[in-house]
């Protein structure tokens, strides 16, 4: 997963660094906030869901937290699950938005799904080798 994650992330640089330099539409400066907020977005949805998350259960389970633990567990492994639905849904609304305003520079922000599928997928991976 790890491999997953920095190979679209050298994707999403790559692809960043194109729209710096082809959407002259905007200011350099907008340009460069959508830069850093495509990237930082990417990775903060991965290590939010995936690692976040993973963490805090991990530590219920450490202290003895037993009822709280397999709830967190429980609601954890829907949230993991259902992350796969939201990103398909957040990529579904970037492409139609897209194609109806015709403004193409919004399929740059389609790495921001990506990493909240990767991360529900981290997040999914994790719990399964968490025993009860």
């Amino acid at each position: 997963m790890n491999k997953d994650l920095l190979r679209i992330g050298i994707l999403n640089f790559i692809f960043s660094i194109l729209f710096l330099f082809f959407a002259k539409e905007t200011s350099l400066l907008e340009r460069l906030f959508a830069v850093f907020a495509i990237n930082a977005g990417y990775f903060i949805f991965y290590f939010v869901i995936g690692k976040l998350m993973l963490t805090q259960v991990i530590w219920l389970k450490r202290n003895n937290k037993k009822k709280i633990f397999s709830m967190q567990k429980k609601m954890a492994d829907v949230f993991a699950r259902s992350t796969t639905i939201f990103a398909i849904i957040i990529l579904v609304i970037f492409f139609f938005t897209a194609y109806s305003t015709e403004d193409y520079s919004l399929l740059f922000a389609g790495f921001l799904p990506v990493g909240i599928y990767l991360g529900g997928m981290r997040l999914r991976n994790g719990l399964r080798e968490i025993t009860d």
